[in-house]
């Protein structure tokens, strides 16, 4: 196991319990791990973007949002007008 340490506890003239085991300290990594989905997840979704062209992607994916939620408000606006017209008629 890459990075791992096994520390042995002495006895009482260690300044230990003498009662006390070996343990095993996991592998301190500064990488965060993601699983494996999510790994599998993002290379479906980006592939073999460079991570700028990830972020314009971001971007233009919130940016087309918000202009969908302005085109689906003017239509609704507009056909309320149309409603309100055809009323008068």
């Amino acid at each position: 196991m890459r990075g791992s340490v096994t520390h042995h506890k002495q006895g009482v003239e260690g300044g230990k319990s003498a009662g006390e085991e070996a343990f095993e300290l996991s592998p301190v990594d500064p990488v965060p791990k993601n699983s494996e989905q999510t790994y599998y997840g993002r290379q479906t979704k980006y592939g073999g973007m460079d991570p700028q062209m990830a972020r314009q992607r971001q971007e233009l994916q919130k940016q087309n949002a918000r202009l969908k939620r302005l085109v689906a408000d003017e239509a609704l606006d507009d056909q309320i007008l149309r409603e309100a017209a055809h009323a008068n008629w």
